[in-house]
């Protein structure tokens, strides 16, 4: 069984005079000192002879030490604190002394190893499954984890419930009566404690956790001292609210096999809601009141306090208690119908807020606002406007606010600016007189909205700020979720990834914690794309889904927007026919409530699919796209219509919708907007200048956002342009092996890129590939047209007479009679490189008049030479000195130049070039990557096995690391190098 060895250094106990270990029974407190000690230890059971310090043991271990003799603890801590360096006493018990030991911790004389340092983690806990052959999934080994506290014995003995127990609920498994878990609780660990302790222990369990205060008013005598000792030895946590919580499996040991009786468990929970109470702990005052039997206390807690109940993170427990006690009070049910919408419930939300506005024409405004909430939440918008249309004039300010604010939120997702604008300013007026409120948060949230849709950041910005203030003034979870989702799809077009991940990252937990389960998957959406643009798509598509199947639980039209990013990842990934099915269903799901936030972005998305298989219905989808975006939308909507107008020929039109999205995007700062408009102006324009400039500009939006793969992609694109400096070409080599490595298509992540029609691979062996296939020898007809290819490659572009490739090809015929044959191969060749394309492929690469022929080797935009890809990146990476550069063209050298061709004269200059720069960048590596210095190292000497400074270096590193077998073995083979070197 895994041990507090898994979580502390087992190598070594800390560096003190005397050490004392104190646990429950079964923390592993015996095994992780022997596995400290060594051999060499003296060990002692039930003694505290100071006596036994007088031998020559280095460590001297007194086992299962009963700590309450004080006289005898003090004199042994006094002698110990006397020994030589070098020398330890460790005393180990289940108890800690009757007295404090600051006065030896102040001396520098002791340490403390307790259940903080002897516990597994989660790991351990999942290596503790996995040895007995269980799935040791992440979720089993947390939840275990948490239901044991990392309690060593207590994760042993689980692990062979559930190896022997037949399948059901974790809890209820381990906890069975005449189970292990329970046996060794109940008999081994608790006839050892105090008395106090274990009465204290008892209610805790009972009462889910007791605080200081309510244990005094109880009568259990120094509470605190006793939490203190419970604490210490494992059996508890104690928080900083002062509040006793046993570990999980001893709470539910105690409560099920050894109940306390009915009427004690009345009083304390009587108690315990009298004590809440009187503290303004209104949920575990309400809770207390239920479980003392007291209804009416319950209800009349749930109808004075729902609110901030539901706000402030107790909404399940809210509900639980409606329905557990049958409250039939209207402000509960109120409360109630709310509740379950945030909890994502919101059918059933709907129709516990209908039943009160039954018979009515015209509702109170706080049913009113709940009611439109409860729809809106659902995607039914027109029903949402009914219902907050139908509020009545009066009632109190806030709820009218509400009902202004929501109903702004709903003109919002319908795209109507104006009316969105108005209603939101009213809504402030109106609730601003109370200070913070509800009202006023919910009224800066619609501000906000109404921003996005006109473009005007800053006040966006300072609207969901001061929405946040207000939300945390009154502690409420629910708005300020809210507000953090939002903001981390406001930071996601501002193209701030790393802010946005953050945000979002806040949302999920925020929503987690308030239980706001009809928001959570807003912010799983949000943390999808930002996963998406920092090329992280197996974690998107992840997100994407937890957040369909959020809005699927809830049958919520709003299963558009995760369906809108599943489509988007399949879709860079060019799974064409996946991203299709989403984006029809996402259309589908969203024209029900005419919700043009999800339509247009579905319609453009499909666009982008079917632009090369059906170009009439992806201008379609894009022609309706547009005319229904309005703000910061549209720029999508522009994008896809221009790259269905370039696909079709008409250039004009292309940067025409460029140059409109790339407006709206600085208008509304949506830099990751601006940054696909400029990659669609780039391709469209027929100036490579002109191209470049906006590429230049896309790329370093991509790369101050830490959208890496994007970058690359733009990169990539510089690369391939006429006219491209040596390092922009260097830079674009390494930016395609990068993307190639990533193991995801280029064509349609979000900085498009074409990949070259064809590919020659010469590092390692030949091999030419056009159109992703590896062209057959079939396909070649004469092996001479191979070589002739080889030959072009190896002269780095440089031409070549004819007369010297016949010779090459054919030696010692005649020029004149090998003439025709030279023009066959060529003819091969072209054919090959062409892939039966016709126009702008690769065989245009072959430049040949009547006196010479060469490898155009600038248009990489049609074909990529391996060699030449890695000799321009490594210089580019030499000449920076940058290790993710090196790393990458390192790794791309994966053979020398034609190794399968050793034999041949004409490929031996640039074979002995390629691999001497392959050994300058092992040689930086290996001076700069300290990390991973000696696997350079170890690469360089498998090329160069005579060079001296490697095994030098070789040595010193493996030296300084500590690792002196390897080092001596290094040594072996320097010598014997400089040996066969006659040295």
């Amino acid at each position: 069984m895994p041990t507090g060895e898994d979580t502390m250094d087992a190598t070594a106990l800390p560096d003190r005079r005397c050490v004392v270990v104190v646990a429950a029974a079964g923390y592993g407190k015996t095994s992780t000192v022997a596995a400290a000690a060594g051999a060499d230890a003296a060990w002692h059971h039930a003694t505290l002879d100071p006596a036994l310090l007088d031998g020559p043991a280095p460590l001297v271990v007194f086992d299962d030490a009963d700590l309450d003799d004080t006289g005898a603890v003090r004199a042994l801590l006094e002698a110990a604190g006397r020994l030589p360096p070098g020398r330890t006493a460790v005393l180990v018990a289940r108890l800690p002394p009757g007295f404090s030991l600051a006065r030896w911790r102040g001396r520098g004389t002791l340490a403390e190893l307790g259940p903080a340092e002897l516990a597994l983690s989660a790991d351990a806990v999942a290596e503790a499954l996995a040895a007995r052959g269980l799935p040791a999934d992440t979720a089993t080994a947390a939840e275990l984890h948490d239901l044991t506290a990392g309690w060593p014995a207590l994760v042993q003995l689980s692990a062979d419930v559930l190896a022997t127990a037949p399948p059901g609920a974790l809890t209820e498994r381990l906890l069975a009566a005449d189970g292990p878990v329970v046996e060794y609780v109940l008999g081994e660990v608790m006839p050892g404690l105090p008395d106090a302790a274990r009465r204290l222990l008892r209610d805790a369990a009972h009462l889910d956790g007791l605080p200081i205060g309510l244990a005094e008013e109880l009568g259990h005598r120094t509470p605190g001292a006793t939490m203190t000792l419970l604490t210490r030895i494992g059996l508890a946590t104690t928080g900083e609210d002062r509040q006793c919580r046993p570990v999980p499996l001893v709470a539910g040991a105690l409560t099920r096999h050894r109940p306390i009786r009915a009427d004690r468990a009345r009083r304390l929970w009587s108690a315990a809601a009298r004590w809440n109470r009187d503290r303004g702990r209104h949920l575990a005052a309400a809770v207390a009141a239920e479980r003392a039997g007291d209804h009416a206390a319950c209800a009349a807690i749930l109808a004075e306090h729902g609110p901030e109940l539901i706000t402030g993170g107790g909404v399940r427990t809210y509900i639980d208690l409606v329905e557990s006690t049958g409250v039939d009070d209207p402000a509960v049910l109120l409360s109630h119908g709310e509740a379950l919408s945030v909890v994502g419930r919101h059918a059933d939300g709907v129709t516990v807020l209908r039943a009160l506005a039954a018979g009515r024409t015209t509702l109170p405004a706080g049913l009113a606002w709940r009611l439109g909430a409860a729809h809106y939440h659902q995607g039914e918008f027109r029903a949402s406007l009914a219902a907050l249309d139908a509020a009545e004039p009066g009632g109190h300010p806030n709820d009218r606010a509400h009902c202004l604010a929501w109903s702004a939120t709903v003109h919002w997702k319908l795209g109507d600016t104006e009316r969105c604008g108005e209603l939101a300013a009213r809504a402030r007026e109106l609730a601003a007189p109370g200070g913070s409120s509800r009202a006023l948060v919910t009224a800066h949230i619609a501000l906000a909205l109404h921003a996005v849709l006109t473009g005007d950041r800053p006040e966006n910005l300072a609207a969901y700020e001061t929405g946040l203030q207000h939300a945390a003034a009154i502690g409420d979870l629910v708005q300020a979720a809210r507000i953090r989702a939002n903001r981390s799809g406001m930071y996601l077009e501002e193209a701030r990834l790393s802010d946005a991940l953050d945000e979002a990252q806040e949302a999920v937990g925020l929503c987690t914690r308030a239980g706001h389960e009809t928001l959570l998957p807003v912010a799983l959406c949000n943390r999808a794309e930002t996963f998406a643009r920092l090329g992280r798509l197996d974690e998107a598509l992840d997100s994407y889904q937890g957040a369909l199947a959020c809005y699927q639980k809830m049958g919520s039209r709003k299963a558009s927007y995760p369906l809108h990013g599943i489509g988007m990842v399949h879709r860079w990934q060019r799974r064409d026919n996946q991203a299709r099915a989403a984006y029809e269903e996402a259309i589908r799901t969203s024209e029900v409530e005419a919700d043009v936030q999800g339509l247009v972005p579905a319609l453009a998305g499909l666009a982008r699919v079917l632009v090369h298989t059906d170009p009439d219905a992806a201008q379609a989808a894009a022609l309706r796209a547009v005319s229904l975006a309005g703000g910061r939308i549209g720029i999508e909507a522009a994008i896809a219509l221009g790259h269905v107008t370039l696909t079709g020929g008409d250039r004009d039109g292309a940067v025409k919708a460029a140059q409109e999205a790339a407006a709206t995007a600085r208008r509304h700062r949506d830099w990751v907007g601006l940054a696909e408009a400029l990659e669609l102006e780039a391709a469209a324009v027929p100036d490579p200048s002109a191209a470049r400039v906006a590429l230049r500009e896309a790329a370093s939006i991509w790369r101050r956002a830490g959208a890496l793969p994007a970058a690359e992609k733009a990169d990539a694109r510089l690369g391939a342009l006429p006219g491209a400096t040596a390092d922009e070409r260097a830079a674009a080599g390494l930016a395609r092996i990068r993307i190639a490595s990533t193991g995801h298509p280029g064509h349609e992540w979000p900085a498009h890129t074409d990949a070259p029609a064809a590919a020659i691979q010469t590092l390692g062996g030949f091999a030419v590939v056009v159109g992703g296939e590896i062209v057959p020898p079939a396909a070649w007809q004469s092996r001479k047209a191979r070589d002739l290819l080889r030959i072009l490659v190896a002269r780095r572009g440089r031409p070549v007479p004819r007369e010297e490739l016949a010779e090459l090809l054919w030696p010692g015929e005649d020029a004149g009679k090998v003439a025709h044959r030279l023009s066959v191969a060529l003819s091969i060749l072209r054919k090959v490189l062409d892939g039966g394309r016709g126009r702008h492929t690769a065989a245009e690469v072959i430049r040949a008049d009547a006196a010479r022929v060469a490898l155009d080797r600038t248009r990489t935009d049609l074909v990529e030479v391996d060699v030449y890809t890695f000799l321009d990146g490594a210089g580019y990476a030499l000449r920076a000195q940058a290790v993710p550069a090196l790393s990458t063209v390192e790794r791309s050298y994966t053979g020398d130049f034609l190794e399968d061709e050793p034999y041949e004269d004409w490929s031996v200059s640039l074979r002995e070039e390629a691999r001497a720069v392959y050994l300058r960048v092992l040689r930086a590596l290996s001076d700069l990557a300290e990390r991973d210095a000696v696997g350079y190292l170890h690469r360089l000497l498998d090329k160069d096995p005579y060079d001296m400074r490697a095994h030098r270096d070789l040595v010193a590193r493996l030296t300084r690391a500590g690792a002196l077998g390897e080092a001596r073995r290094a040594e072996e083979r320097h010598a014997a190098a400089l040996r066969a070197l006659g040295r």
